[in-house]
Parts: structure tokens; C-alpha cells; sequence
């Protein structure tokens, strides 16, 4: 039985026009961490880490490119632009056929375009909900005496 888990050096290759790094933000297990150049971490949290850094996926083969590169399971580590990880999609359009490319009429008529919104639904509900019990004294959820009315 190993004593200590063996690490793999995760790499930002992702650099700005000058060169210098962009930091990246990652999460594991309800933790932030940011890694600048290069980080040191456990095989298991490296996978998830680098596989929530991919930036671009191929239609067919589905194959990704990351921002991550890890030496250690043969990920590239060479330098990224700035430009080229912040798309506006995961998949490579590029690759796929021209029916499929922006400007493409589909079935419809209707021209293929990105989607600018985003894909979560946004909360409408309001900040402060009324205690529904506060008009006979009943609170859910607490204990000790009930509230008198005033």
C-alpha cells in the first residue's frame, strides 16, 4: 500500500499578448483553485481539472483540446493564444460540413447563427419570501416559544 498518492503537474498554456499567463480558475470538490503557471495535484482531481478546461471538441472523432496540459499523461503543453480558447462554442464548426456552417439555411429557412444568450435559466423568484406561519405564530423550522402577535 502506497503511503502518498501520486501527483502529475497540470500547466496553463493559455498566455496573453504578451506572453505572460492567464490565470485559470478551478474547481474540485467545492474548492477554487487558481493555477498561473503550473500546479501540482492528485491523478484523480488532474483528470477532473483538465477535463473542465476543454475548450474545443472535434464533431466526429470527439476529440478535445484543453487548456491544461499535463506531461505526465502526454497532454501538449504548448502555449495557447488568448484568442483561440475563448470561443463561442465547444464544437469546432470549422470541421463540420456546409450545411452546418453559420449562414446555412436549415430546413426552415432560417439561417444558422451563434446563440449570444445564456443557456441557464435566469431566477425570477424575489430575494425575501413572507414566513407563511408568521400570522398564527407557527415558524418551520425553529424551536422555542412561538411569536405573539402584535
Amino acid at each position: 500500500m502506497a503511503l502518498f498518492e501520486a501527483t502529475v503537474k497540470l500547466v496553463n498554456r493559455v498566455r496573453d499578448k504578451n506572453g505572460k499567463p492567464v490565470p485559470y480558475t478551478a474547481y474540485y470538490g467545492g474548492d477554487t483553485v487558481v493555477i498561473v503557471d503550473e500546479l501540482r495535484v492528485p491523478l484523480g482531481p488532474a483528470r477532473v481539472i483538465i477535463h473542465h478546461s476543454m475548450y474545443k471538441q472535434e464533431p466526429d472523432t470527439l476529440y478535445s483540446s484543453y487548456r491544461l496540459g499535463c506531461p505526465d499523461l502526454g497532454l501538449p503543453c504548448d502555449p495557447l493564444t488568448e484568442e483561440e480558447v475563448n470561443r463561442l462554442e465547444l464544437v469546432d464548426r470549422d470541421l463540420l460540413g456546409p450545411d452546418r456552417q453559420f449562414g446555412a439555411k436549415d430546413r426552415f429557412g432560417r439561417a444558422l447563427k451563434p446563440v449570444k444568450k445564456v443557456y441557464h435559466a435566469m431566477r425570477n423568484d424575489p430575494l425575501t419570501i413572507p414566513d407563511p406561519g408568521s400570522g398564527d405564530g407557527a415558524f418551520a423550522g425553529t424551536y422555542g416559544e412561538p411569536k405573539k402577535p402584535e
